[in-house]
């Protein structure tokens, strides 16, 4: 699993070496980045915590208005035992608040977007989908580096195997980096 995760990281670095070559041009407005996450069980102990060991994303305009961002998540665990936990991914629909000046334009500014995820946890032994909003601004950078920092609140369905299935709320803080290319 780490030669994989050393290969994803390999490739998306060479895939993303053009966007520091200023002499490229700009043929379309998409951005890719990772987004670095922690978090801690509420129900585990103090000294356990999941990290996102592939956390890439790829957002893509769709218009002056819209756009569609992808990302990844592979939650290894940490704590009593080391064991991968949720892997899954996320699907979301940005709306910007004041439109590009084209469509060739990198976005910026304030956005509310409805997302969609969904994961399996070999660990605790569930699947689970969660659907939200996720208000936030994206900062744009020498109109070529991103930074997005948003607020998801939603309701995450849990399929458990082993137990009845449930509902629960659903809240996370959200912070991207990126570069458009």
């Amino acid at each position: 699993m780490k030669k994989l995760i050393l290969v994803m990281g390999i490739t998306f670095v060479l895939f993303s070496m053009n966007a520091f070559d200023s002499s490229a041009k700009r043929r379309s407005p998409n951005t890719y980045g990772f987004f670095p996450s922690i978090v801690v069980d509420k129900a585990g102990t103090a000294n356990e915590i999941d990290v996102n060991a592939a956390p890439f994303f790829a957002m893509f305009t769709i218009n002056k208005y819209y756009d569609l961002r992808l990302s990844t998540k592979a939650m290894y665990h940490f704590g009593s035992m080391n064991r991968w936990a949720n892997i899954g991914g996320e699907l979301a629909f940005p709306i910007y608040f004041n439109p590009k000046y084209s469509d060739f334009a990198a976005s910026k500014g304030a956005y509310t977007a409805p997302f969609i995820a969904g994961f399996n946890n070999k660990y605790k032994h569930y699947q689970s989908g969660i659907i939200g909003i996720e208000p936030g601004y994206l900062f744009l950078f020498r109109n070529k580096y991103a930074l997005s920092a948003g607020i998801q609140i939603g309701a995450e369905y849990v399929n458990h195997e082993l137990q009845d299935n449930a509902i629960y709320s659903h809240f996370e803080l959200k912070l991207c980096f990126g570069f458009w290319m």
